[in-house]
Protein backbone atom coordinates (compact mmCIF):
# COMPACT_ATOMS: atom_id res chain seq x y z
CA UNK A 1 0.00 0.00 0.00
CA UNK A 2 2.84 2.38 0.94
CA UNK A 3 4.60 1.46 -2.30
CA UNK A 4 1.51 2.37 -4.38
CA UNK A 5 1.15 5.73 -2.57
CA UNK A 6 4.83 6.51 -3.18
CA UNK A 7 4.41 5.61 -6.86
CA UNK A 8 1.43 7.98 -7.16
CA UNK A 9 3.45 10.79 -5.57
CA UNK A 10 6.29 10.19 -8.03
CA UNK A 11 3.88 10.25 -10.98
CA UNK A 12 2.37 13.53 -9.75
CA UNK A 13 5.79 15.11 -9.32
CA UNK A 14 6.75 13.92 -12.79
CA UNK A 15 3.57 15.49 -14.20
CA UNK A 16 4.29 18.86 -12.60
CA UNK A 17 7.88 18.66 -13.80
CA UNK A 18 6.76 18.00 -17.37
CA UNK A 19 4.29 20.90 -17.24
CA UNK A 20 7.03 23.17 -15.91
CA UNK A 21 9.41 22.07 -18.66
CA UNK A 22 6.69 22.72 -21.24
CA UNK A 23 6.21 26.32 -20.05
CA UNK A 24 9.97 26.85 -19.94
CA UNK A 25 10.35 25.58 -23.51
CA UNK A 26 7.55 27.90 -24.72
CA UNK A 27 9.19 30.85 -22.97
CA UNK A 28 12.58 29.98 -24.47
CA UNK A 29 11.07 29.70 -27.94
CA UNK A 30 9.42 33.12 -27.57
CA UNK A 31 12.76 34.60 -26.50
CA UNK A 32 14.48 32.97 -29.50
CA UNK A 33 11.87 34.39 -31.87
CA UNK A 34 12.26 37.89 -30.41
CA UNK A 35 16.05 37.69 -30.56
CA UNK A 36 15.91 36.37 -34.14
CA UNK A 37 13.52 39.17 -35.10
CA UNK A 38 15.89 41.84 -33.80
CA UNK A 39 18.89 40.12 -35.40
CA UNK A 40 17.11 40.23 -38.77
CA UNK A 41 16.39 43.93 -38.30
CA UNK A 42 19.98 44.62 -37.27
CA UNK A 43 21.57 42.57 -40.07
CA UNK A 44 19.23 43.75 -42.80
CA UNK A 45 18.75 47.30 -41.57
CA UNK A 46 19.64 48.89 -44.90
CA UNK A 47 17.09 46.73 -46.71
CA UNK A 48 14.42 47.62 -44.16
CA UNK A 49 15.24 51.31 -44.51
CA UNK A 50 14.70 50.83 -48.23
CA UNK A 51 11.28 49.24 -47.58
CA UNK A 52 10.33 52.09 -45.25
CA UNK A 53 11.41 54.65 -47.83
CA UNK A 54 9.35 52.84 -50.48
CA UNK A 55 6.37 52.90 -48.10
CA UNK A 56 6.76 56.65 -47.67
CA UNK A 57 6.85 57.14 -51.44
CA UNK A 58 3.70 55.01 -51.87
CA UNK A 59 1.95 56.87 -49.02
CA UNK A 60 2.88 60.24 -50.52
CA UNK A 61 1.63 59.18 -53.94
CA UNK A 62 -1.65 57.73 -52.59
CA UNK A 63 -2.30 60.90 -50.58
CA UNK A 64 -2.16 63.10 -53.66
CA UNK A 65 -4.15 60.81 -55.97
CA UNK A 66 -6.90 60.15 -53.38
CA UNK A 67 -9.73 62.66 -53.10
CA UNK A 68 -10.25 64.16 -49.67
CA UNK A 69 -13.28 62.76 -47.84
CA UNK A 70 -15.36 64.51 -45.20
CA UNK A 71 -18.03 63.14 -42.90
CA UNK A 72 -20.94 64.71 -41.06
CA UNK A 73 -23.82 63.19 -39.14
CA UNK A 74 -27.22 64.04 -37.73
CA UNK A 75 -29.72 62.57 -35.29
CA UNK A 76 -33.29 62.16 -36.47
CA UNK A 77 -36.51 60.98 -34.90
CA UNK A 78 -39.17 58.73 -36.41
CA UNK A 79 -42.68 60.14 -36.14
CA UNK A 80 -44.83 57.60 -37.96
CA UNK A 81 -43.06 54.45 -39.11
CA UNK A 82 -40.59 52.28 -37.21
CA UNK A 83 -36.86 52.92 -36.92
CA UNK A 84 -36.07 49.67 -38.69
CA UNK A 85 -38.20 50.64 -41.71
CA UNK A 86 -36.55 54.04 -42.07
CA UNK A 87 -33.00 52.77 -41.53
CA UNK A 88 -33.49 50.00 -44.07
CA UNK A 89 -35.01 52.42 -46.59
CA UNK A 90 -32.19 54.98 -46.26
CA UNK A 91 -29.49 52.33 -46.54
CA UNK A 92 -30.85 51.26 -49.92
CA UNK A 93 -29.12 54.36 -51.26
CA UNK A 94 -25.78 52.62 -50.67
CA UNK A 95 -26.72 49.75 -52.97
CA UNK A 96 -26.35 52.10 -55.89
CA UNK A 97 -22.89 53.31 -56.87
CA UNK A 98 -24.49 54.98 -59.88
CA UNK A 99 -24.59 58.72 -59.17
CA UNK A 100 -27.13 59.15 -61.98
CA UNK A 101 -29.61 56.88 -60.17
CA UNK A 102 -28.75 58.59 -56.87
CA UNK A 103 -29.57 61.89 -58.54
CA UNK A 104 -33.03 60.59 -59.42
CA UNK A 105 -33.70 59.18 -55.95
CA UNK A 106 -32.56 62.29 -54.07
CA UNK A 107 -33.88 64.71 -56.71
CA UNK A 108 -30.47 66.38 -56.87
CA UNK A 109 -28.25 67.42 -59.75
CA UNK A 110 -25.54 64.96 -60.80
CA UNK A 111 -22.89 67.58 -60.01
CA UNK A 112 -23.91 67.07 -56.36
CA UNK A 113 -24.49 63.29 -56.26
CA UNK A 114 -21.11 62.51 -57.84
CA UNK A 115 -19.55 64.08 -54.74
CA UNK A 116 -21.42 61.73 -52.38
CA UNK A 117 -19.37 58.74 -51.30
CA UNK A 118 -21.71 57.17 -48.73
CA UNK A 119 -25.01 57.71 -46.90
CA UNK A 120 -25.54 55.42 -43.91
CA UNK A 121 -28.34 55.22 -41.34
CA UNK A 122 -27.50 53.45 -38.07
CA UNK A 123 -29.06 52.48 -34.76
CA UNK A 124 -28.28 54.47 -31.62
CA UNK A 125 -27.42 52.17 -28.73
CA UNK A 126 -28.62 52.71 -25.17
CA UNK A 127 -26.02 50.81 -23.14
CA UNK A 128 -27.31 51.78 -19.68
CA UNK A 129 -31.02 51.25 -20.47
CA UNK A 130 -31.84 54.78 -19.32
CA UNK A 131 -33.35 55.99 -22.58
CA UNK A 132 -30.21 57.97 -23.50
CA UNK A 133 -28.07 56.96 -26.47
CA UNK A 134 -24.47 56.09 -25.58
CA UNK A 135 -22.98 55.32 -28.99
CA UNK A 136 -23.87 54.67 -32.62
CA UNK A 137 -23.66 51.20 -34.16
CA UNK A 138 -22.03 52.38 -37.40
CA UNK A 139 -20.94 48.90 -38.51
CA UNK A 140 -24.10 47.00 -37.49
CA UNK A 141 -22.10 44.85 -35.08
CA UNK A 142 -24.55 44.78 -32.18
CA UNK A 143 -26.52 41.56 -31.75
CA UNK A 144 -30.27 42.24 -31.58
CA UNK A 145 -30.66 39.26 -29.24
CA UNK A 146 -28.22 40.70 -26.70
CA UNK A 147 -30.28 41.93 -23.73
CA UNK A 148 -27.39 43.86 -22.14
CA UNK A 149 -28.29 46.96 -24.17
CA UNK A 150 -31.23 48.52 -26.04
CA UNK A 151 -31.65 50.15 -29.40
CA UNK A 152 -33.39 53.52 -29.25
CA UNK A 153 -36.79 53.01 -30.84
CA UNK A 154 -37.56 56.57 -31.89
CA UNK A 155 -34.18 58.01 -32.87
CA UNK A 156 -31.49 57.05 -35.34
CA UNK A 157 -28.24 58.37 -36.77
CA UNK A 158 -27.47 59.31 -40.38
CA UNK A 159 -23.85 59.78 -41.47
CA UNK A 160 -22.87 61.06 -44.89
CA UNK A 161 -19.37 60.96 -46.41
CA UNK A 162 -18.76 63.51 -49.14
CA UNK A 163 -15.97 64.92 -51.28
CA UNK A 164 -17.26 68.50 -51.21
CA UNK A 165 -18.17 70.25 -47.95
CA UNK A 166 -20.45 72.75 -49.68
CA UNK A 167 -23.12 70.15 -50.59
CA UNK A 168 -24.19 69.23 -47.02
CA UNK A 169 -27.45 71.19 -47.11
CA UNK A 170 -28.29 69.87 -50.58
CA UNK A 171 -27.75 66.27 -49.48
CA UNK A 172 -29.78 66.92 -46.33
CA UNK A 173 -32.73 68.25 -48.34
CA UNK A 174 -32.37 65.45 -50.88
CA UNK A 175 -32.48 62.84 -48.13
CA UNK A 176 -35.67 64.33 -46.68
CA UNK A 177 -37.22 64.41 -50.16
CA UNK A 178 -36.28 60.76 -50.63
CA UNK A 179 -37.97 59.79 -47.35
CA UNK A 180 -41.07 61.92 -47.97
CA UNK A 181 -41.52 60.44 -51.45
CA UNK A 182 -42.26 56.97 -50.05
CA UNK A 183 -45.97 56.26 -50.55
CA UNK A 184 -46.30 53.87 -47.62
CA UNK A 185 -44.57 56.28 -45.24
CA UNK A 186 -46.87 59.08 -46.40
CA UNK A 187 -50.00 57.00 -45.88
CA UNK A 188 -48.97 56.06 -42.34
CA UNK A 189 -48.11 59.68 -41.56
CA UNK A 190 -51.41 60.98 -42.94
CA UNK A 191 -53.31 58.49 -40.76
CA UNK A 192 -51.32 59.72 -37.76
CA UNK A 193 -52.16 63.35 -38.52
CA UNK A 194 -55.86 62.52 -39.02
CA UNK A 195 -55.98 60.64 -35.71
CA UNK A 196 -54.35 63.48 -33.80
CA UNK A 197 -56.68 66.06 -35.33
CA UNK A 198 -59.62 63.88 -34.38
CA UNK A 199 -58.31 63.63 -30.80
CA UNK A 200 -57.94 67.41 -30.67
CA UNK A 201 -61.56 67.93 -31.77
CA UNK A 202 -62.86 65.35 -29.32
CA UNK A 203 -60.95 66.76 -26.35
CA UNK A 204 -62.10 70.29 -27.20
CA UNK A 205 -65.71 69.09 -27.19
CA UNK A 206 -65.19 67.34 -23.85
CA UNK A 207 -63.60 70.49 -22.44
CA UNK A 208 -66.61 72.56 -23.55
CA UNK A 209 -69.07 70.06 -21.99
CA UNK A 210 -67.15 69.92 -18.69
CA UNK A 211 -66.83 73.67 -18.58
CA UNK A 212 -70.59 74.03 -19.10
CA UNK A 213 -71.35 71.48 -16.39
CA UNK A 214 -69.02 73.30 -14.04
CA UNK A 215 -70.86 76.58 -14.60
CA UNK A 216 -74.22 74.89 -14.17
CA UNK A 217 -73.16 73.06 -11.05
CA UNK A 218 -71.45 75.97 -9.32
CA UNK A 219 -73.65 78.92 -10.15
CA UNK A 220 -77.10 77.71 -11.26
CA UNK A 221 -78.01 75.12 -8.65
CA UNK A 222 -78.70 76.08 -5.01
CA UNK A 223 -76.13 75.10 -2.46
CA UNK A 224 -78.77 73.73 -0.08
CA UNK A 225 -81.72 71.38 -0.48
CA UNK A 226 -84.69 70.94 1.83
CA UNK A 227 -86.97 68.05 2.61
CA UNK A 228 -90.21 67.80 4.70
CA UNK A 229 -91.02 64.89 6.90
CA UNK A 230 -94.13 65.15 9.13
CA UNK A 231 -93.95 68.92 9.41
CA UNK A 232 -90.16 68.85 10.14
CA UNK A 233 -87.90 70.71 7.67
CA UNK A 234 -84.39 69.42 7.01
CA UNK A 235 -81.87 71.68 5.35
CA UNK A 236 -79.01 69.75 3.70
CA UNK A 237 -75.95 71.19 2.00
CA UNK A 238 -75.69 69.93 -1.58
CA UNK A 239 -72.57 68.00 -2.51
CA UNK A 240 -70.82 69.84 -5.34
CA UNK A 241 -68.84 67.75 -7.83
CA UNK A 242 -65.43 69.21 -8.65
CA UNK A 243 -64.70 69.25 -12.36
CA UNK A 244 -61.30 70.93 -12.17
CA UNK A 245 -59.11 67.74 -12.18
CA UNK A 246 -60.87 66.26 -15.22
CA UNK A 247 -60.93 69.61 -16.98
CA UNK A 248 -57.22 70.26 -16.42
CA UNK A 249 -56.37 66.72 -17.55
CA UNK A 250 -58.29 67.20 -20.80
CA UNK A 251 -56.70 70.59 -21.41
CA UNK A 252 -53.23 69.08 -20.99
CA UNK A 253 -54.05 66.22 -23.35
CA UNK A 254 -55.35 68.68 -25.92
CA UNK A 255 -52.20 70.78 -25.62
CA UNK A 256 -49.98 67.70 -26.00
CA UNK A 257 -51.80 66.64 -29.18
CA UNK A 258 -51.39 70.12 -30.67
CA UNK A 259 -47.74 70.26 -29.58
CA UNK A 260 -46.99 66.90 -31.18
CA UNK A 261 -48.59 67.90 -34.48
CA UNK A 262 -46.69 71.17 -34.47
CA UNK A 263 -43.28 69.62 -33.68
CA UNK A 264 -43.56 66.33 -35.58
CA UNK A 265 -45.85 66.78 -38.58
CA UNK A 266 -43.55 64.93 -40.98
CA UNK A 267 -42.42 61.33 -41.39
CA UNK A 268 -39.07 62.11 -39.77
CA UNK A 269 -37.65 65.15 -38.00
CA UNK A 270 -34.05 66.25 -37.61
CA UNK A 271 -33.31 66.64 -33.91
CA UNK A 272 -29.59 67.43 -34.17
CA UNK A 273 -28.72 68.76 -37.62
CA UNK A 274 -25.69 67.75 -39.67
CA UNK A 275 -22.52 68.98 -38.02
CA UNK A 276 -19.60 70.78 -39.66
CA UNK A 277 -17.94 68.19 -41.92
CA UNK A 278 -14.64 66.83 -40.66
CA UNK A 279 -11.92 65.26 -42.74
CA UNK A 280 -11.69 61.46 -42.58
CA UNK A 281 -8.82 60.90 -45.00
CA UNK A 282 -5.30 60.85 -43.58
CA UNK A 283 -2.99 63.85 -43.61
CA UNK A 284 0.29 63.68 -45.54
CA UNK A 285 2.15 62.66 -42.39
CA UNK A 286 -0.48 60.07 -41.48
CA UNK A 287 -0.37 58.57 -44.97
CA UNK A 288 3.45 58.38 -44.87
CA UNK A 289 3.45 56.67 -41.46
CA UNK A 290 0.71 54.22 -42.43
CA UNK A 291 2.38 52.90 -45.59
CA UNK A 292 5.86 53.01 -44.06
CA UNK A 293 4.64 50.62 -41.33
CA UNK A 294 2.95 48.40 -43.92
CA UNK A 295 6.13 48.14 -46.03
CA UNK A 296 8.30 47.64 -42.94
CA UNK A 297 6.22 44.63 -41.88
CA UNK A 298 6.19 43.36 -45.45
CA UNK A 299 9.96 43.76 -45.64
CA UNK A 300 10.54 41.82 -42.40
CA UNK A 301 8.37 38.95 -43.69
CA UNK A 302 10.25 38.86 -47.02
CA UNK A 303 13.65 38.91 -45.32
CA UNK A 304 12.66 36.10 -42.92
CA UNK A 305 11.39 34.09 -45.88
CA UNK A 306 14.70 34.59 -47.73
CA UNK A 307 16.74 33.73 -44.63
CA UNK A 308 14.76 30.55 -43.98
CA UNK A 309 14.13 29.59 -47.59
CA UNK A 310 16.13 26.33 -47.30
CA UNK A 311 14.19 25.19 -44.22
CA UNK A 312 10.90 26.18 -45.84
CA UNK A 313 11.85 24.30 -49.01
CA UNK A 314 12.67 21.17 -47.03
CA UNK A 315 9.33 21.35 -45.18
CA UNK A 316 7.46 21.74 -48.47
CA UNK A 317 9.29 18.74 -49.97
CA UNK A 318 8.65 16.68 -46.86
CA UNK A 319 4.88 17.18 -46.92
CA UNK A 320 4.38 17.35 -50.69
Amino acid sequence: MATEQKSDEIDLLELFKNIGNWFVSIFNNIIRIIVYFFLIIFKKLLYLIGFVFLGCVIGYFIFFVTDDCYETEAILTTNSVSNSDLISYINKLNNNNNYLLLSTLLKLDTSITKNIKNIKASWIIDQNKDGIGNFVDYDDEMNINDTSYNRLKSRYNVRIIIYDTTIVNDVRNGLLNYINSNEYFNNVNNIKIHNYKDLIIRTEKEIFVLDSLKELNYFSNPKYTSAKNNELLFINEKTIKLFHPDLIKLIKENQNYKRYLQLYPDITTIIDDFSVPKRVTLSVFGSLIKYAIYLFIFGVVILIFIDKRKSISEIIKKYS
